[in-house]
């Protein structure tokens, strides 16, 4: 199915859709007249919601559709859909809602960029204005945790909607962001890189980092913050609200908000004293959880049908998750680069060719090894998959022999 639709003949009618707006994107490019182009494009559109045709015009931001052309069919969707009449609408107003959070983020994302475009005209002849341009871009470089809630919170909640693709394209978009901005990072972080030096990357990295960001904001406030304001209940935003703070905010002070949901009652599996018999042992339900929660990895099983249907909370945590994955198709988790090997995993887990396989990297300055194991009942079948994350950094470190008692230091 396509996104908000429920049946075959309303996949037909978003994959109908999405071919005329396709037309009409064409022909703007070259250079027809907008006057009939923009009937064909509300032609194409009636009928569709706010969040269908979110959809539909991200997916053209996917097929690598022109800027300009597409925020010409972005304004003319504007104009059909007033922010006044987004239905759903007035949250997005109140003081601490997440959406309201991440348009104020967006605002000071802006301030950020406009602020690195004056200090670029003025490194030349300032010497100070390299000084301002490395905090300005150091500021920006928060923009991963606002891309990070998206990622973990607001797509997981739109996908439980129907609405995959829009989170997978953007995520694409975030990633090329985080790469500009990672370089940055890493020259200014020279001893020997200067004005000059930043002087010759404004070409080709600076401008075009400044832009993506700029053309971000406007996706977002134009397509996505839309999208999930007419689709996403008072459930899905408990759960975005619930989960925020442990990931973070970009460069404001989300302030007051409305009441905060109560985190999940986990002492039901406590209560109840269910017990798990296995080959080797009987254990509580509890003391199993808790078992779980005492390992140094983070342990994620994907089922037959490849959604996530458990995590663990380990004692050294290696990415961020959250209640929120649950039932989200593995894909979904991971950044479209690298979806392409999960699907290889996957499908030669299930077709019994392989049983494990690893990968190793580094995340800051952590060493994180991932094993991915294939999970088969005793008969061979296949069950799912289960993801061993551990953070390693200490034990490439170890050398000779530790033979006397030593406690690891506490937390």
């Amino acid at each position: 199915m396509c996104p908000g639709e429920d049946s075959p003949s309303d996949a037909s009618r978003y994959a109908d859709r999405l071919k005329q707006l396709r037309a009409v994107a064409t022909s703007l490019q070259k250079g027809h007249s907008p006057g009939q182009l923009r009937t064909s494009f509300q032609d194409a559109l009636a009928g569709a919601t706010v969040a269908q045709t979110g959809s539909l015009l991200l997916e053209l931001v996917g097929e690598g559709v022109g800027r300009e052309t597409l925020r010409t069919l972005i304004e003319w969707f504007g104009e059909s859909w007033p922010e006044s009449n987004y239905p759903g609408a007035d949250p997005t107003r109140a003081a601490g809602h997440p959406l309201e959070i991440l348009r104020r983020e967006n605002e000071a994302l802006q301030l950020r960029v406009d602020q690195c475009r004056t200090a670029m005209q003025e490194v030349p002849g300032s010497s100070g204005a390299f000084a301002q341009a490395r905090d300005a871009f150091r500021d920006l470089s928060e923009v991963d945790s606002h891309y990070r809630r998206q990622e973990f919170l607001l797509f997981t909640r739109l996908e439980s909607h129907g609405f995959i693709r829009p989170g997978r394209i953007l995520w694409a978009a975030h990633d090329e962001i985080r790469q500009w901005l990672k370089y940055l990072a890493l020259q200014f972080a020279a001893d020997d890189f200067d004005a000059d030096g930043l002087l010759a990357l404004a070409d080709s990295v600076v401008e075009p980092l400044l832009d993506d960001l700029v053309w971000m904001i406007y996706l977002e406030d134009r397509l996505l913050l839309p999208m999930a304001c007419e689709t996403l209940n008072d459930s899905d935003w408990a759960i975005v609200r619930r989960h925020s703070p442990k990931i973070g905010w970009c460069l404001v002070d989300p302030g007051c908000s409305d009441q905060q949901p109560q985190p999940p009652d986990r002492q039901g599996i406590a209560a109840e004293g269910r017990e798990v018999l296995f080959s080797t042992g009987l254990l509580n339900a509890e003391i199993l959880a808790r078992i779980h929660a005492a390992l140094p990895v983070d342990l994620t099983l994907v089922d037959a049908d490849d959604r996530v249907r458990y995590f663990s909370e380990g004692s050294r945590p290696v990415f961020y998750r959250s209640e929120a994955i649950l039932g989200r198709d593995v894909r979904c988790c991971h950044p479209p680069r690298s979806v392409h090997y999960v699907d290889q995993i996957l499908s030669d887990f299930k077709a019994g060719r392989q049983t494990s396989a690893q990968f190793w990297k580094h995340l800051g300055d952590r060493f994180i090894h991932i094993r991915f194991v294939a999970v088969r009942d005793g008969d061979g079948r296949y069950l799912g998959t289960l993801e061993i994350a551990q953070d390693i950094t200490h034990l490439r470190a170890l050398e000779g022999e530790q033979t006397q008692l030593r406690y690891d230091p506490v937390g």
